[in-house]
């Protein structure tokens, strides 16, 4: 479909367009009428299909909640929540793995070094954390 700004009425596409995929958005390139621009919309059929499918999701929620009001506690929980659970696995096993994994073992009981650098002249102090004096009196 075509939208024509100057009169606000639609158009079949083919009729005006050389591009011939029905099942794909068609762009016209502003800059040359006969140039399509929508060249990644290939799988604007499997958007479409989504679309339908959260529709219909979302009706049978709006049905059951008049049904059973009770057991409906958010319309949109069906579209928007998640189950994690997998993300969860995964952090512990990662967590697992930092703490069990045979690539520190061979730093285990090791204390770690207190690195200790005198201060310089350019570093803040603790009654002065301003840094270092440029230009000042």
């Amino acid at each position: 479909m075509k939208l024509q700004e100057a009169d606000n009425s639609v158009q079949n596409k083919v009729t005006w367009f050389p591009y011939k995929h029905l099942d794909r958005l068609s762009i016209v390139d502003p800059n040359r009428q006969g140039n399509d621009i929508a060249g990644g919309s290939k799988r604007f059929p499997e958007v479409v299909a989504a679309f339908r499918e959260a529709f219909h999701t979302l009706q049978s929620q709006m049905q059951k909640a008049v049904t059973e009001p009770k057991r409906v506690h958010s319309l949109l929980s069906v579209l928007l929540a998640g189950n994690y659970s997998h993300i969860e696995k995964q952090r512990a096993f990662l967590q697992k793995l930092d703490r069990d994994g045979p690539r520190f073992q061979s730093l285990k009981g090791l204390v770690p070094v207190q690195h200790v650098f005198p201060r310089s002249n350019n570093q803040p102090n603790a009654r002065n954390n301003r840094g270092p004096r440029r230009g000042r009196r």
